[in-house]
C-alpha cells in the first residue's frame, strides 16, 4: 500500500497589529467641605503636581452659583486644605477652589457644601 502526500503550503501568519495601551483619563481635583462645629474643614486633592500651580483661591458663595462668589484666601498650590470660620449655625455656604497654573490659566472645581 502506498500513500500519497501532497505538499502543504507553508501558513503565513496574520500581520501583527499593535493595539494601544488604554488611555486612562487624568484624575479630577477633588474639594471636600466638612462642618465641624462653627468651623468648616476645606480639603482638597490636585490631579497634577502642586508645582504645576502659581496657587490655588479658594472661594464662596451663597449660593450655588459662580455668579457673586467672594475670594475668601489664596494660599500656595502646595497647601492642601483651610479652615473657615463661619460661627455658630452657618447658613448653607458653597465652595469652590481656582486653580491657576504656571500661564495664569485658570479652572474651577467645586461647588460644595459642608455636610
Amino acid at each position: 500500500m502506498t500513500i500519497a502526500t501532497t505538499p502543504v503550503p507553508a501558513v503565513t501568519p496574520p500581520p501583527v497589529v499593535e493595539i494601544p495601551a488604554a488611555v486612562v483619563p487624568a484624575a479630577q481635583p477633588v474639594l471636600n467641605a466638612v462642618l465641624n462645629g462653627e468651623t468648616v474643614k476645606l480639603s482638597w486633592t490636585l490631579s497634577a503636581p502642586a508645582a504645576a500651580y502659581k496657587r490655588i483661591e479658594i472661594m464662596r458663595n451663597s449660593v450655588s452659583a459662580p455668579q457673586g462668589r467672594n475670594r475668601i484666601r489664596s494660599v500656595r498650590a502646595t497647601e492642601t486644605g483651610i479652615e473657615d470660620a463661619v460661627g455658630p449655625n452657618p447658613p448653607t455656604l458653597w465652595y469652590w477652589i481656582k486653580l491657576i497654573d504656571q500661564n495664569d490659566v485658570a479652572s474651577n472645581v467645586g461647588p460644595v457644601t459642608f455636610r
